[in-house]
């Protein structure tokens, strides 16, 4: 713990008093070390409980109290979960209550609170209605990120005025809901709709198929730069949010597809593009429903919707799911400038390994910086037709783009491809023979010292990578 501490902390002895022996006694511990083993012994999500820190420093003595009270940073996150059953909504109400209570009091009004609700799915509108009385609301105004689960709108819509303190703070937000209105009715109900430093914002929410109300775009869509769509987000809504949010940086969204609905007109895209977006997540799973069937194209790889990358500068592209051949051949133009691949589909594994080998003799040079490559490999026909991999073929595209710092010549073009730095595979784990072909094929690579990681796994695990889900978090003092 010393080795930990800083050196001017450890050399302010003179503040407290030492025994016989020279160590110092609980009790006399100089105030700056307390604080310090203090911050060692917080919790990822500091949950408001007498058996764990920060409380449990609070009923240890009144001079521990006083220490732990007046370090505003065991005080920066605030968890509470599972609040409001029909059994326990008073007691639930009181704990959230005094936990945000104490907890603003002792970071300040201007320290920045990571701030988490998640209500119980009993604690709705028919239970709301009963007690007269809102669980999260109001919210306090030092909040600078705030994760809410709901199990409907209720208590944002009917209770929005108990929302006093305007959250001048707050730069990243979650809503999740679990069932309720549509999102474009909910939004002019969300507190935060007129928040000044709003950046980053997840949404959870249930998605209607119709055209969104006017009311959406009182949304702070224009200040956004990063955004994360979950929940099978309508094509056509995709098109509305996109075209409002032009600052964005880091995009992650899952596409839903109406096969039965009728063609979208969205030549609006051509109007747009996205020059600031770095990261680009999409998670499609009927990527054949893009294809209107009459000639006409809506989806990602059109002509429109490829001008919204236009002058995108993207170092970071994820494309999961039901990807055809011919339409990731068609997104070149705008992985120019990827430096990291994430990448599974539903086209021929042949097609992808091609695509990813580099030969210096032909142009364009298809991905000329990249460096780390995540690819997918799954079998989304299982049991309805016949599986293999090119595992050789694979060696060969890895090959292709790497070289041992002492393998450097003259023949390779130095100046148009970057070196390929890190592989990370992902093989679907019905096919466990598949598994060890690609690590026997790629072991002479990693031998030589391409960074080469290979697992296993469900389509589950594959489907919903955190690290992307959780883009839209800031870093709240530590």
């Amino acid at each position: 713990m010393a080795d930990s501490l800083p050196s001017h902390v450890l050399s302010n002895g003179e503040s407290g008093r030492r025994n016989s022996n020279g160590t110092f006694t609980n009790h006399q511990l100089p105030y700056e070390i307390l604080q310090e083993i203090f911050l060692h012994c917080r919790t990822p999500d500091r949950w408001p409980s007498r058996k764990i820190a920060p409380l449990l420093l609070c009923h240890v003595c009144s001079r521990w109290r006083s220490v732990a009270q007046s370090t505003p940073r065991l005080w920066n996150k605030l968890s509470v979960g599972g609040l409001g059953s029909t059994l326990d909504f008073d007691k639930a109400l009181a704990t959230l209550t005094n936990a945000t209570d104490l907890w603003s009091r002792c970071i300040g009004k201007y320290s920045p609170l990571s701030y988490t609700v998640r209500l119980h799915p009993e604690a709705g509108m028919t239970h709301v209605r009963t007690t007269g009385r809102s669980l999260p609301l109001p919210f306090p105004p030092s909040i600078r990120e705030l994760d809410l689960e709901l199990p409907d709108d209720f208590q944002l819509k009917n209770y929005d005025y108990l929302q006093k303190d305007p959250l001048e703070l707050l730069e990243a937000a979650r809503i999740s809901m679990r069932y309720g209105d549509e999102l474009d009715v909910t939004t002019e109900h969300f507190p935060f709709a007129h928040v000044p430093r709003l950046r980053s914002l997840a949404l959870d929410v249930p998605w209607s198929l119709d055209p969104l109300e006017p009311q959406f775009t009182q949304m702070p869509w224009t200040q956004l730069t990063c955004l994360v769509l979950k929940r099978d987000v309508p094509l056509e809504a995709w098109h509305t949010i996109v075209r409002l949010c032009p600052a964005l940086q880091r995009c992650y969204v899952e596409i839903e597809v109406n096969v039965d609905s009728e063609p979208l007109d969205i030549s609006s895209l051509a109007e747009t593009t996205l020059a600031h977006l770095e990261h680009f997540t999409l998670m499609v799973y009927i990527w054949e429903a893009l294809l209107a069937g009459e000639g006409e194209d809506f989806g990602l790889t059109s002509e429109h919707a490829l001008r919204l990358f236009r002058d995108a500068r993207l170092t970071s592209l994820t494309l999961r799911q039901g990807l055809y051949g011919p339409d990731l051949f068609r997104i070149r133009g705008i992985m120019v400038t990827v430096t990291t691949l994430d990448i599974s589909c539903d086209m021929s594994p042949i097609d992808l390994v091609l695509l990813l080998h580099h030969d210096p003799k032909k142009t364009p040079i298809v991905l000329p910086h990249l460096q780390h490559l995540t690819l997918g490999i799954l079998d989304y026909r299982y049991n309805t037709h016949s599986w293999s991999f090119p595992s050789k073929l694979l060696y060969r595209a890895l090959e292709s783009r790497w070289w041992p710092v002492d393998g450097l010549n003259d023949v390779w073009p130095m100046h148009s491809v970057s070196c390929l730095e890190s592989v990370s595979l992902f093989v679907d784990y019905r096919h466990p023979d598949t598994l060890q072909e690609v690590v026997w094929a790629l072991a002479p690579l990693k031998a030589r010292g391409l960074h080469i990681e290979v697992r296993t796994g469900t389509g589950d695990d594959w489907k919903h990578p955190e690290d992307k889900l959780n883009q839209w978090r800031v870093d709240v003092q530590e």
